[in-house]
């Protein structure tokens, strides 16, 4: 029924629940850490994603070359290359941004719109 509705991870309550378990109880400290940047309020930081247009300066650059975190004040943690690629996480600063690329960033609220703006997008 999720995936009829469009839901990209289907599962059920226990599944989630037991991996919540599981992380908990192997990551204690990670988990923690997650629970409060989710939870907390105002300007706070969280994670974001932005897909790059085709039109986007940052198109056919590398993340070397564009230095968001300097640039935006955001930080890149991983991306996906073209639709239906697999994620890739800890990206080098060889990563070329490719058009439709989609970038997950940790960002607070203020600094959303700076990496919107550069990818050419709306925000996710």
């Amino acid at each position: 029924r999720f995936e009829k509705a469009g839901a990209n991870f289907p599962g059920s309550p226990n599944q989630f629940g037991v991996l919540r378990m599981a992380s908990q109880a192997l990551r204690p400290d990670v988990v923690g850490f997650l629970d409060v940047m989710l939870r907390a309020a105002g300007d706070a930081v969280r994670v974001h994603q932005a897909t790059v247009s085709p039109s986007s300066p940052l198109t056919g650059k590398t993340l070397g070359e564009v230095r968001l975190y300097e640039t935006t004040g955001v930080r890149v943690i991983g991306g996906i290359t073209a639709h239906g690629a697999p994620p890739e996480y800890n990206l080098p600063d060889s990563w070329r941004i490719e058009p439709g690329a989609l970038i997950f960033y940790i960002a607070a609220k203020t600094q959303i719109e700076s990496l919107q703006t550069l990818a050419g997008a709306a925000a996710d």
